[in-house]
């Protein structure tokens, strides 16, 4: 999934013109919020079952820190190798709908957020799981 998510970020910055000296860079910022979505909402997750993994109020100070080694562990997994023109031929060949990128990544960005959110509500024991 982050494979095409990273592609549809890699389309829309080629179509927009901003990234065109650092492709790689316009899907991987798409793809670290989303990790970082989707391991908050694991965690929050198993919070919520009992299991004490980490306390995210130490996270706070080095938040910036950790965003800079999201950014830089995703870019060089797509760097690596080229692995970025392998993922974008890949789905160029496949790729036949006319859905303008944006849509789909703020859709899946909007729907990992839900999911958090409601991992959090869990862990909380807060709205529906009151």
């Amino acid at each position: 999934m982050y494979d095409y998510l990273f592609y549809q970020g890699y389309k829309w910055g080629k179509a927009s013109g901003n990234f065109d000296d650092t492709p790689v860079l316009a899907g991987t910022q798409w793809i670290v919020l989303c990790a970082i979505f989707n391991i908050a909402t694991l965690l929050f997750l198993v919070e919520g079952l009992g299991v004490k993994v980490l306390d995210f109020n130490m996270l706070v100070p080095i938040k910036y820190l950790i965003g800079l080694v999201f950014v830089v562990g995703f870019s060089y997994y797509y760097k690596y190798k080229e692995r970025w023109k392998r993922i974008v031929l890949k789905y160029e060949a496949r790729d036949k709908n006319k859905i303008y990128p944006i849509v789909i990544i703020l859709l899946y960005v909007a729907v990992s957020f839900l999911l958090m959110m409601l991992a959090a509500m869990y862990k909380n024991h807060d709205g529906v799981f009151a």
